[in-house]
């Protein structure tokens, strides 16, 4: 998953709760996390998104879904979406 908080706060917050369980995380941009989670993760990694982030914040992040191996880039832009629909959806 591809997250793209707006705020340099909200990333912030966003790397402390990946790491406490510690979760495999990365940097591909400067505004955007990258999160490796198998299929069977992903209800518990939206768990934990829900709630250690605000609505607002959850609202302002935009976030991607992609297979394992792909990388970040342009083409996924149509794709995201604000990670409160995300994480309902899961």
């Amino acid at each position: 998953m591809y997250v793209a908080p707006p705020l340099a706060h909200t990333r912030g917050t966003l790397r402390r709760l990946l790491w406490k369980p510690g979760l495999p995380f990365g940097d591909p941009s400067d505004d955007v996390v990258a999160v490796e989670v198998e299929p069977e993760g992903l209800r518990s990694l939206s768990e934990l998104l829900l709630d250690g982030l605000s609505e607002a914040e959850l609202k302002d992040c935009r976030a991607v879904l992609v297979e394992k191996g792909s990388a970040f880039g342009l083409s996924m832009l149509p794709r995201m979406q604000d990670l409160a629909t995300l994480t309902a959806a899961v």
